[in-house]
């Protein structure tokens, strides 16, 4: 059904460059692989048997059942070079029970923090917040393992993302432990 495949990928394009179809969706640049996706299949199904657009609702529903994000969906592509746009290093971290608070230079940016699980080696996410006004106040949405470091990690638009090291770490409460990442 190549007209259905055409349409998805009209979808996927309008997705990240928002005025590319007029009169679909809004004005928001998504970059998350499963918002990209998300997107075009809503487009897809708006041009079921709409003159013109020569897409079958069995062609739509096909298309629908193929398609998916293998992977992680909230992985975001590039659409600049993204070595002109490195992360810095410098931040500052109070940790605690239930939350922690870094200071970061980068506003808009996304800290993520995780711990690997010493039983099974397996990542575990247990908080994410973006940088506002300088600050990030990360709430634990799992209460971090006391025998496991936690990791921080810092990604913005069309930027790498680099990990952070947590050289040093003010604990306001808990047994969050201060740790050095290799």
């Amino acid at each position: 059904p190549s007209w259905a495949n055409t349409v998805l990928a009209m979808g996927f394009f309008d997705a990240i460059w928002p005025n590319m179809i007029t009169g679909f969706g809004d004005a928001k640049s998504r970059r998350r692989l499963g918002d990209i996706m998300n997107h075009a299949k809503l487009y897809l199904l708006t041009q079921v048997d709409m003159a013109g657009a020569k897409v079958s609702e069995s062609n739509a529903i096909n298309e629908l059942a193929m398609w998916h994000v293998i992977g992680d969906p909230t992985l975001e592509i590039w659409t600049e070079n993204p070595n002109p746009n490195l992360l810095p290093e410098d931040f500052t971290l109070e940790q605690g029970d239930n939350s922690a608070t870094l200071t970061y230079a980068i506003d808009g940016a996304i800290v993520t923090a995780y711990q690997v699980d010493p039983a099974s080696n397996e990542f575990m996410a247990i908080g994410r917040a973006p940088v506002v006004d300088g600050q990030a106040k990360i709430e634990y949405f799992q209460r971090p393992m006391s025998d496991a470091q936690v990791i921080l990690t810092v990604s913005a638009e069309n930027a790498v993302s680099r990990r952070l090291t947590v050289r040093t770490a003010t604990l306001t409460t808990g047994e969050v432990p201060d740790s050095t990442i290799p």
